[in-house]
C-alpha cells in the first residue's frame, strides 16, 4: 500500500504540478487552465469515501477539494457552484472561458492592475500562476493528509 501511495503522488506531482508548470514556462496558458480546472476535481476525488472512478461525482469532488484542500477565497467564490460551473464545466467541456471569468497570465493581469480572484463587476479574474501556485499547495495538503492516513486508501488510480 505505502509503494502504491507513492506511486499516486509521483503521478499527482508530474501531472499537477510538474507538467503544468512547464505549460505556463512555454506560455501553453489555455491547455495548463483546461488541465488546471479538471486536476481540482481529481484532488478531490482522494477526499471522499467512493471510490475513484464512481460515476456522477465531479461537482461534489471539485467542490470537496475547494473546501478542503484550497484557501477559504475559492470556497467562498464557488457558492452556487460557480467556479465549477464557469471554470471547470466550461473548460473540461467546450476549451473555453464562460464569459463571466477572465482568465489572464500573471503578466497580464499585473498590465491591467487586476488581481487573482478578484471580482471585477459579474466577472471572477482568475491568473495562471496563481492558481497554479494555490494547486501546488492543495497537492502538498493532500499529500500530508495521505501521509497521516487522514483519507482513504484508493485503488484503481492506476
Amino acid at each position: 500500500m505505502e509503494q502504491d501511495i507513492s506511486h499516486i503522488k509521483s503521478l499527482l506531482q508530474n501531472r499537477v504540478v510538474t507538467e503544468v508548470g512547464k505549460l505556463l514556462e512555454l506560455g501553453l496558458y489555455d491547455i495548463a487552465f483546461i488541465i488546471m480546472a479538471q486536476s481540482i476535481e481529481v484532488l478531490g476525488a482522494f477526499m471522499d469515501k467512493k471510490p475513484l472512478k464512481a460515476e456522477h461525482q465531479s461537482k461534489k469532488r471539485f467542490s470537496l477539494a475547494l473546501y478542503k484542500l484550497f484557501d477559504v477565497k475559492y470556497a467562498k467564490l464557488n457558492l452556487n457552484d460557480f467556479l465549477y460551473v464557469h471554470f471547470r464545466c466550461n473548460l473540461s467541456h467546450l476549451f473555453t472561458a464562460s464569459p463571466y471569468l477572465i482568465l489572464l497570465s500573471r503578466v497580464e493581469a499585473e498590465g491591467l492592475s487586476l488581481l487573482h480572484l478578484q471580482q471585477k463587476g459579474e466577472k471572477v479574474v482568475i491568473v495562471a500562476e496563481s492558481l497554479h501556485e494555490d494547486i501546488i499547495l492543495a497537492t502538498n495538503k493532500l499529500f500530508k493528509k495521505m501521509d497521516n492516513q487522514q483519507v482513504l486508501y484508493k485503488k484503481g488510480y492506476f
